[in-house]
């Protein structure tokens, strides 16, 4: 009984360990999972988006396209269906010209084959005695004309009728293949148009979950936009609001364009295609290019942030205001480093949410982001 109950024990205790395993292998691995998703940057979710929103654009297109197919596939089935109405209408009509040709073929062999049994069997007889009872030599021979006359006549509207119901056949013939040509085509078509169909209904599975792939993908952007405001807060932190203003208005931070490709304020996303606030200017510049110091200042933050602007750097410039360059391919500076205005800090890129190569310039107030235009100077 003690075995037994130590037995039981031992067991428990083992499944308890099982289970506390197992459970510490979910939780282990959906954190993992987490981390993988969470580490996610900002470029990629970008590429991924585009990639999804390319896909979605070619296949609205190919939904077009096949719309326009089955559009074109339908005016030809019921051209079809037309020209298989109307060669019907021909072939019934012909059908009863057939019939009537044979009938009068028909009727006429027999009266030709009955004159010509009679002819037969009492030709002589009535011949002599048609021609004996001739008047004349003219008489005769008018007689014997129409003799000849009457012949050939039967013979030729025998022939006459024969060829007209071969002909009428020949016709029919040929209609019946029309139609059997017509019917097949329309099959053909129809056929066509079924496969069509299930396309454009793949293709209608294959956008919804596009846009169910866009709006994961927004809800990414979600994120990240959170992790730049949480960037921008540890930043907030490092500013120095209790020292001056370095002065002077704010330089231009490229050294190579004055284009201004996005304004300042509400605009339209040039990945997510949205409208939403723009908290700086961008400046269209070549990859590579340097990116300035628009003021001497502090680097409070050089590094890269997984949301939207990619490898960035924020300078406090005192008295509570800082700018911050964002998307460069790489950073020139480091935090803590003194710098002065025209400094080398960045050389331009595309890290981050961004569509191409530019300078995301911000110059923030206390925190707060304000227009920059006209705090600097070209």
């Amino acid at each position: 009984m003690m075995k037994k109950m130590q037995t039981r024990k031992i067991l428990i205790k083992v499944c308890a360990w099982i289970a506390l395993a197992a459970f510490a292998g979910l939780t282990i691995l959906s954190a993992a999972m987490s981390s993988v998703y969470a580490a996610k940057s900002s470029s990629q979710i970008k590429k991924e988006m585009d990639a999804a929103k390319k896909e979605k654009s070619a296949a609205a297109s190919q939904h077009e396209a096949l719309d326009a197919e089955i559009t074109k596939v339908s005016e030809k089935i019921h051209s079809l269906e037309v020209d298989i109405d109307a060669n019907q209408v021909k072939i019934d009509q012909t059908a009863k010209e057939l019939e009537e040709a044979e009938a009068k073929s028909a009727e006429q062999n027999e009266s030709y084959i009955t004159r010509v049994k009679y002819m037969i069997e009492n030709g002589d007889q009535t011949y002599l005695e048609m021609l004996s009872t001739s008047s004349s030599l003219t008489d005769f021979l008018n007689r014997m004309e129409i003799v000849k006359m009457v012949s050939e006549y039967d013979k030729n509207l025998l022939d006459t009728l024969k060829a007209t119901e071969e002909k009428i056949r020949t016709l029919k013939d040929d209609l019946d293949k029309t139609q059997a040509t017509l019917n097949a085509n329309k099959s053909s078509l129809e056929s066509s148009k079924a496969t069509l169909n299930t396309k454009i209904a793949q293709n209608e599975e294959r956008q919804k979950k596009l846009e169910s792939d866009i709006a994961a993908y927004q809800k990414a952007y979600e994120a990240a936009q959170k992790q730049e405001a949480a960037a921008w807060a540890s930043a907030q932190a490092k500013v120095s609001t209790n020292t001056k203003f370095v002065g002077g208005r704010f330089g231009w931070p490229s050294a190579s364009s004055t284009i201004i490709t996005s304004q300042y304020g509400r605009r339209l996303h040039p990945v997510l295609g949205t409208y939403r606030g723009h908290a700086g200017i961008d400046i269209g510049a070549g990859y590579g290019t340097n990116v300035l110091a628009a003021n001497d200042g502090t680097v409070i933050v050089a590094g890269y942030n997984s949301g939207g602007y990619g490898n960035y750097v924020i300078i406090d410039h005192g008295g509570g205001y800082t700018t911050l360059y964002g998307h460069n391919s790489s950073l020139c500076v480091s935090a803590g480093q003194k710098v002065t205005r025209g400094t080398v800090i960045a050389k331009c890129g595309s890290t981050g949410l961004s569509s191409g190569p530019h300078i995301h310039f911000e110059v923030r107030v206390n925190g707060s982001p304000v227009n920059p235009l006209p705090y600097v100077q070209k």
